[in-house]
């Protein structure tokens, strides 16, 4: 348990909180047009695996989360993996990561985006999100791109009456990665 603690307070310490260094990381990966309440909120890199998040600061609850964000993984193993593995990887084992977040999937699709004349696959996940005490209608999207860097992951999630499925696909319709 004191290592599990141990961790904890390692990766935590290891947290960017400014905001602008938190644009200036995301903009060496891809380009986006953010909506103006989505405000950079955190970036870390511990043991090869990044994270940038932004958090729809319109929507922060009672405890100081945020119920929609817009997210950027990369991990450091997914160098030797192709597109389409990663894809088909994230892909099964992403419901398993949003129930972990009280986010119960209900239905599943693939999306086709056209970024640039180039089709994507958006991974479109609908459920109920548990905020507190109740159930809302959410939606939640990722979709795998390749960078300067390698590929990474971009999520979106949202509750339905904020953030909903239309709103997320616009926020990444507007991404424009950077040539590898």
């Amino acid at each position: 348990m004191l290592v599990i603690i141990a961790i904890m307070v390692f990766v935590r310490s290891r947290a960017v909180r400014d905001p602008e260094q938190i644009a200036e990381r995301l903009h060496g990966l891809i380009r986006v047009e953010m909506p103006a309440s989505f405000q950079p909120y955190s970036h870390t890199r511990v043991f090869g695996v990044e994270s940038l998040s932004f958090w729809d600061m319109e929507h922060v609850r009672e405890d100081g989360r945020t119920t929609n964000l817009f997210a950027l993984y990369r991990e450091n193993d997914w160098r030797e993996l192709t597109l389409a593995e990663l894809e088909a990887e994230i892909e099964s084992d992403m419901e398993k990561r949003l129930a972990r977040n009280e986010f119960h999937t209900r239905s599943t699709a693939v999306v086709e985006l056209d970024i640039e004349g180039r089709i994507h696959r958006v991974f479109r996940f609908m459920g109920v999100a548990q905020v507190e005490q109740d159930r809302f209608e959410a939606t939640s999207c990722f979709m795998i791109l390749d960078t300067p860097e390698g590929l990474v992951r971009v999520q979106t999630l949202g509750l339905n009456r904020e953030f909903d499925l239309e709103k997320q696909l616009a926020l990444l319709a507007t991404i424009r990665p950077l040539k590898p």
